[in-house]
C-alpha cells in the first residue's frame, strides 16, 4: 500500500520521515536501475509544504554479491502527465556516500544515502530516480501493490522517461529532513518573542517607554 505521510506546519526534528513509499517488510520484485543494465527508474512523490531532504532510503537487491555502490540521484519536476519533466534546479547527485543494512525478509538490504548538502523543495510534485553503478547490478525493490506512478527510461535524466510496467508500482523509498516553516509562521513566531521579551522586562522592572 502507498503510503504518504501528510506534512502539517508542526515542528519536525531534522531526520524525520517526510514521505514514505512501499513497504520494505514485504518486499517484491527488483528492477535494475544502472548504467550497465541501461535501465534507470524514477518514481513520484508529492509534499504538501516546502521541505529540507537531507537523506534518502531505497529498498535494493544485488545481482550478484554486493560490491561497493556507487548511487546516483536527480529530483526532476513532473511534467503535468505523471511523467519525469525538467530537472529541478542542479539537483543531480553522483557518488554519494551510502550505507546498507539487511532488510527483514533477508530479501535485499536498505541503503541509506548521505547527502552532503540538504536539498530545498516547495510544495508540490516531484520524481526521484535513483541509479546504482555498482557492477553487482542493483535493483530497485518494490512491494507489488498499487501505489505512486514509476517510470523507466535508457537515460538518467529527462529524456525519454516511460510508465514503468504499465502500472503505478509503489517502489520503496523514505524521504527525511524537516518542514520548512511557512513566513507567517515564522512571523508569529517573532511577535510571540516580542511579548515574551516585553512581559519579561515589566517583570523586572525595567522602565517603559
Amino acid at each position: 500500500m502507498f503510503v504518504s505521510t501528510t506534512l502539517a506546519s508542526a515542528c519536525f526534528s531534522p531526520g524525520a520521515t517526510l514521505f514514505t513509499s512501499g513497504d520494505s517488510n514485504n518486499p517484491g520484485l527488483g528492477f535494475v536501475s544502472s548504467p550497465y543494465a541501461s535501465q534507470y527508474i524514477a518514481a513520484q512523490f508529492t509534499v504538501t509544504t516546502a521541505i529540507s531532504l537531507a537523506g534518502i532510503n531505497v529498498a535494493g537487491r544485488y545481482g550478484g554479491v554486493a560490491q561497493d555502490d556507487q548511487f546516483s540521484i536527480a529530483i526532476m519536476a513532473d511534467s503535468g502527465n505523471s511523467m519525469p519533466g525538467e530537472l529541478v534546479g542542479n539537483y543531480v547527485f553522483s557518488s554519494i556516500p551510502s550505507t546498507r543494512s539487511a532488510l527483514p525478509s533477508g530479501e535485499g538490504y536498505i541503503n541509506s544515502l548521505n547527502l552532503s548538502s540538504a536539498i530545498t523543495l516547495g510544495a508540490g510534485t516531484y520524481w526521484l530516480a535513483v541509479a546504482n553503478g555498482s557492477s553487482s547490478y542493483w535493483s530497485w525493490l518494490n512491494s507489488l501493490s498499487s501505489g505512486t506512478p514509476s517510470a523507466s527510461s535508457s537515460t538518467f535524466l529527462t529524456s525519454g522517461y516511460l510508465p514503468f510496467n504499465d502500472a503505478p508500482v509503489p517502489f520503496i523509498f523514505n524521504l527525511e529532513g524537516s518542514v520548512i516553516p511557512e513566513p507567517s509562521a515564522l512571523g508569529l513566531g517573532g511577535l510571540g518573542i516580542g511579548l515574551l521579551a516585553g512581559r519579561k522586562r515589566r517583570c523586572t522592572g525595567s522602565p517603559q517607554i
